[in-house]
């Protein structure tokens, strides 16, 4: 069971309550270090606009990420559904301090809480236009860490789509890593395990009879699975209404220093390093080296009139990150 299935909305300013006792809200500073349980890491919120970014993620001692964080929610509107441009936007929302604001009971920008002392979660709340996103981890001491997204909110009662983008930056025990994609098709009696051997996007599929997974290999064999949870389907259709606006679920990189500095794209950029963005297509081997992957989420929010006129109705999207050893 994820994290977030124990979580459950109250209609609050503040938007969690979790059925299980919960701690003070703590208000920490801009960046400092925690420990929880067997878990460590370092949080920053730093100046490439991406959020609340995590760094030197260790679980029992051993480090599995340099860094995570969450460069850009895209969002796109429906209008007439005549064009990719109907409607309001396209917009390319980014978390930044400026667009913090301090949560009810809080005195500061960033902030901490925990349930039974078996979660804790360290979380942002950012207002960008009519909307309020609340941008969280969460680690649970029996070993899975939680990227969250919670979005509320309206511009003009037009139908919309959210489409968060983690870069998780993976370090498991060494740079040096070795990505597995793990899915099962239809036609397949078992799950098959493909080793990534260079740059790739990728994508849910129909055939796929359970959400696909990757794992992330140390030299050492010790293994990192991660995967969507609560995610919608892509953007598959080139027409309306979405016109392709965010077709990836995820995406494998080499890491570059010069490709680590936040959102390029715009608004109607896909992911890619190569001009225009668009056409890449793949690129170099990877298999081995160090590892930055991309997960791709897509929140749909229909108007439902009566629900959402005040901007209340919380939707969200996970992405699960498991040591396994």
């Amino acid at each position: 069971m994820s994290i977030g299935a124990l979580i459950v909305f109250a209609i609050l300013f503040f938007p969690l309550a979790l059925s299980a006792q919960e701690s003070p809200l703590f208000s920490l500073p801009r960046s400092g270090h925690m420990t929880f349980g067997d878990w460590a890491f370092d949080w920053t919120v730093g100046h490439k606009q991406e959020g609340l970014e995590l760094r030197d993620v260790r679980w029992q001692g051993t480090k599995i990420l340099f860094k995570a964080s969450l460069p850009v929610i895209r969002v796109k509107y429906t209008g007439d559904a005549r064009s990719i441009g109907s409607g309001d936007g396209p917009y390319q929302d980014r978390i930044h301090w400026g667009n913090l604001v301090v949560p009810r009971g809080a005195v500061g920008k960033v902030v901490s809480r925990s349930w039974d002392d078996r979660i804790l979660e360290i979380a942002v709340f950012s207002q960008i236009g009519d909307y309020d996103i609340y941008h969280a981890y969460y680690f649970d001491r029996a070993g899975t860490m939680e990227g969250r997204v919670y979005s509320r909110g309206w511009s003009d009662e037009e139908t919309h789509r959210h489409h968060p983008y983690w870069r998780l930056d993976f370090d498991v025990e060494h740079p040096r890593n070795l990505p597995r994609l793990i899915r099962r098709t239809r036609s397949e009696v078992r799950r098959v395990v493909r080793i990534v051997l260079e740059e790739l996007n990728y994508w849910q599929s129909r055939a796929d009879v359970e959400p696909f997974r990757f794992f992330i290999s140390s030299p050492a064999g010790r293994h990192v699975g991660v995967r969507n949870v609560g995610n919608a389907s892509r953007d598959a259709a080139p027409g309306a209404p979405w016109f392709s606006f965010s077709t990836k679920d995820s995406g494998v990189r080499l890491w570059k220093g010069a490709e680590d500095r936040g959102w390029e794209f715009g608004s109607r950029g896909h992911l890619g390093y190569a001009s225009p963005p668009e056409a890449w297509t793949r690129g170099e081997w990877q298999s081995g080296k160090d590892v930055v992957l991309w997960m791709v989420h897509h929140l749909d929010h229909a108007w439902i009139e009566g629900e959402d006129e005040e901007g209340r109705e919380w939707h969200w999207t996970t992405v699960q990150i498991i040591p396994e050893w």
